[in-house]
């Protein structure tokens, strides 16, 4: 597949495989080509180059529920990224990939951050660096787990990582993190999934927004996670008039089941919403919610939307806050990532 110059398709429940390339040898996205992956499985590729499974150049991908397996490259056997390229990988599997440099994945020269949330990225090889390379690449990485890559798991060069609520073999500085056998089921036939007793269980991160689909705390890898992902889970609004101001959460549903959110509540007037409930968003779709802000009280307002639905944890909410002010807003606010 080739995207190029702002080609940014959605795939949906496709496998891509047996593919060659100088770079790129499954998916080939350059010049702000932003595809968004949901449900693909990229695997048997191979290229020349950069990019076994995946090759991204100044372009931002999304890619959830994602299997990466048995691709292979010079650098970055699963995926490559090159100059100033964002990703977003939830419940991705980065499994069985070769290449001389980042077995798994390789994330260069691109001043830019990825983002990793249930992510397991194992059995990979390479002669330098197994699971990731990363060189002026500051990823965020939580409720993952990086394990049996070889000697040399991970390599960090200009780049400021976060690793958290992760596991990773040789261990890693970082708030909930440990170094123990996640005890996959059975990997060697690409099963994941976690045994009983392992130590990934409920080990996550205990944010609600990473609750697992039955209620407990997130698993660590892929099995973990709610398969719903917020576009952000706070957001201030900065300085609000009367002119008011509103901003769009949207809610990304990964489950083959519909979500159903019945209504939200605010505890302050200073927030108010105009869509009509219940909100149903069908399976691997997305459903919004306008909030507004207003300045009925001057003055810095904190307040939450609760989310109320039977398939989501209770008390599940976004975090607000605004200013009010008699005059014209003079900034504007961005929203803070979950």
């Amino acid at each position: 597949i080739f995207c190029n110059n702002g080609s940014s398709p959605s795939l949906k429940h496709v496998t891509i495989t047996g593919n060659t390339a100088y770079n790129g040898g499954g998916v080939f996205c350059y010049n702000y080509s932003n595809p968004r992956l949901t449900d693909v499985t990229i695997s048997g590729n191979a290229a020349n180059n950069s990019g076994g499974g995946f090759y991204g150049n100044v372009s931002d991908v999304k890619l959830t529920n994602v299997t990466i397996t048995g691709n292979t490259s010079g650098a970055g056997g699963g995926l490559h990224f090159w100059n100033p390229s964002n990703a977003d990988f939830t419940n991705v599997v980065i499994s069985g990939n070769a290449a001389s440099t980042g077995g798994g994945i390789y994330c260069g020269n691109t001043f830019s951050d990825q983002s990793f949330a249930n992510v397991t990225i194992t059995g990979n090889t390479a002669d330098y660096y197994g699971g990731m390379y990363l060189y002026t690449s500051s990823p965020t990485v939580v409720n993952s787990i990086i394990w049996d890559n070889g000697s040399e798991p991970i390599y960090i060069d200009n780049a400021d990582p976060i690793f958290s609520f992760s596991d990773i073999e040789g261990g890693w500085a970082g708030i909930g993190n440990i170094n123990s056998d996640p005890l996959f089921t059975d990997p060697g036939n690409g099963d994941f999934s976690l045994q009983e007793g392992s130590p990934c269980v409920d080990s996550g991160d205990p944010n609600i927004w990473y609750n697992d689909l039955d209620g407990s705390p997130s698993d660590m890898g892929v099995t973990g996670g709610l398969n719903a992902l917020p576009n952000f889970i706070s957001h201030d609004f900065g300085d609000v008039s009367a002119f008011g101001s509103d901003k769009q959460f949207t809610l990304y549903n990964y489950r083959e089941s519909t979500i159903t959110i019945s209504e939200v509540n605010f505890n302050t007037s200073s927030f108010t919403t105009n869509t009509t409930f219940p909100l149903i968003i069908e399976p691997l779709a997305a459903g919004i919610i306008t909030i507004e802000a207003n300045n009925s009280s001057f003055g810095i307002v904190q307040d939450e939307m609760e989310l109320v639905s039977p398939d989501l944890p209770d008390g599940i909410s976004v975090s607000l806050s605004v200013t009010g002010t008699e005059e014209n807003p003079l900034s504007s606010a961005s929203p803070a990532p979950p």
